[in-house]
């Protein structure tokens, strides 16, 4: 049989992601009229759900390399690298015969390696694995049990433009807090921070240094002020779509300071 193209995982994809936004839109509808923790289950279901088919995948799963230690996660992250190099160079030699079979049985040798790192990981790092390989199958009662120790919580983002949807998993507890987007300008202030930030410490100049307190400081009181109060000593965040590469250790506590301030320790 062929496989599937790119293209048509990426359409397929948009149409998996299309049906979980409405079905997680009905959860939270549900959850309101009914306040039904079950509900609300389902909406962080159908958050993880939407996560997992989209092509930042990648991203997410690098939320809980902390769980790794250093040198298997340079082997990770280099095995994925050499998947990624293959792939690329399959395409560009499409129509060299010879190359492409030695391109193939490096792919093959590189599926080999990343099957056993795996098999490894299922071993030395069962959390990790379970993240990795089931994803959004785990429950929210899993997560608490087996993913959470009593001093750490996990922080899920669902964006949508008009509102962003907070879940806070701890040990005993889900909760929800609803940030409206209206009136913000949440996505400029997001993408100027982000630019900012990404141009480096040394080439900041006296306005710039201003506007990160500023930027600073309006989206902490978007992104983390809403649970601030419930946040317990080390935090996992999960982001979603523009949030995905997001500096959150950047974000400014307190109003009139353009010094950064950590977030509980957050673990991206």
């Amino acid at each position: 049989a062929d496989l599937i193209s790119e293209e048509a995982k990426i359409g397929l994809s948009g149409n998996i992601q299309k049906s979980l936004e409405n079905a997680f839109s009905t959860a939270i509808s549900l959850y309101h009229l009914t306040q039904e923790k079950e509900y609300l289950e389902q909406a962080f279901y159908f958050s993880e759900e939407r996560k997992a088919f989209t092509l930042l995948e990648a991203t997410r799963l690098n939320q809980f390399h902390d769980l790794l230690d250093e040198d298997d996660r340079e082997k990770e992250q280099n095995l994925e690298k050499e998947q990624a190099r293959l792939r690329t160079a399959l395409q560009v030699y499409e129509g060299n015969p010879r190359m492409k079979e030695l391109i193939q049985d490096s792919i093959a040798e590189n599926f080999k390696q990343i099957g056993a790192f795996n098999e490894s990981l299922k071993k030395e790092y069962p959390k990790y694995h379970q993240l990795k390989t089931r994803g959004a199958d785990l429950t929210i009662e899993q997560i608490q049990q087996e993913l959470l120790s009593d001093d750490q919580a996990m922080l899920e983002y669902y964006y949508t433009p008009e509102k962003l949807y907070l879940f806070l998993i701890t040990q005993n507890e889900l909760q929800l807090r609803e940030v409206s987007l209206e009136n913000t300008s949440f996505d400029e202030s997001l993408r100027a921070f982000k630019g900012i930030m990404s141009a480096g410490v040394e080439k900041k100049e006296a306005r710039e240094e201003e506007m990160i307190g500023e930027l600073g400081y309006q989206l902490y009181q978007l992104l983390i002020a809403p649970v601030a109060s419930q946040l317990p000593e080390r935090v996992m965040i999960i982001p979603d779509k523009e949030l995905n590469t997001f500096p959150f250790e950047a974000l400014v506590k307190k109003e009139g300071f353009s010094t950064p301030g950590d977030i509980a320790d957050a673990e991206q």
